[in-house]
């Protein structure tokens, strides 16, 4: 599925979502968080080190609520999901 977001849509620090399933479903997604604005996309970060994937702005969804995501993690966690230490993994920009 593609979406009709475009450069005024999207900011370094925004948290987003891709979706990879090609032009007529969602497929997979996964969250990113946008490190650069170009014309013709975003370079994402949808891991946990300093590798970015540049990704046409047709595949990205704006996450309107990423000013929560660290309360959702704390609340994932409260409900038993584990996750590894973020501090050993990430990688200063």
């Amino acid at each position: 599925m593609l979406f009709d977001f475009g450069r005024d849509d999207f900011a370094p620090g925004d948290f987003v979502i891709y979706s990879n399933g090609g032009d007529d479903h969602f497929g997979a997604v996964e969250i990113g968080v946008i490190k650069r604005v170009c014309d013709d996309g975003c370079f994402v970060a949808y891991n946990l080190g300093d590798t970015c994937a540049k990704t046409p702005f047709r595949c990205l969804i704006p996450i309107g609520n990423g000013y929560a995501v660290k309360g959702l993690l704390q609340r994932s966690v409260q409900l038993g999901r584990r996750y590894d230490s973020l501090s050993e993994y990430c990688e200063e920009w």
